[in-house]
């Protein structure tokens, strides 16, 4: 929720100034809900106004699976899967005996980011 979208009209980076639901009046087709998940931004600059539908839990998990495999780096790799670790996980990675040397560095990398 609340990706980065670019304005077609004047190219800036837009804000993200609603997600929730848009409640329909009459169900055009009968299996459809009576909502839709939206997520809605405006540009500061001239006011342009973009709905979409955000991505589902499948879709996202899908595209995080791919962005994931498209990291050639093992360092990387490691990196991406402990983005979410914290300081106290990130240590017992360097300082285990069951982790390959890549993913030692990886946890010393994100260490030294989190210092700064």
């Amino acid at each position: 929720m609340g990706e980065v979208r670019i304005c077609p009209s004047c190219r800036e980076e837009m804000a993200l100034r609603y997600a929730g639901v848009l409640y329909m009046k009459e169900k055009l087709i009968s299996p459809s809900p009576d909502y839709i998940g939206v997520e809605l931004y405006r540009c500061p600059r001239c006011r342009h106004l973009e709905w979409v539908e955000p991505l589902t839990a499948v879709e996202q998990l899908e595209q995080e699976q791919a962005e994931r495999e498209s990291i050639d780096d093992p360092v990387k790799q490691f990196e991406y899967t402990f983005r979410d670790y914290s300081e106290k996980q990130l240590q017992k990675v360097i300082d285990g005996k069951g982790y390959v040397e890549d993913a030692k560095k990886a946890a010393r990398n994100l260490l030294r980011r989190r210092e700064k």
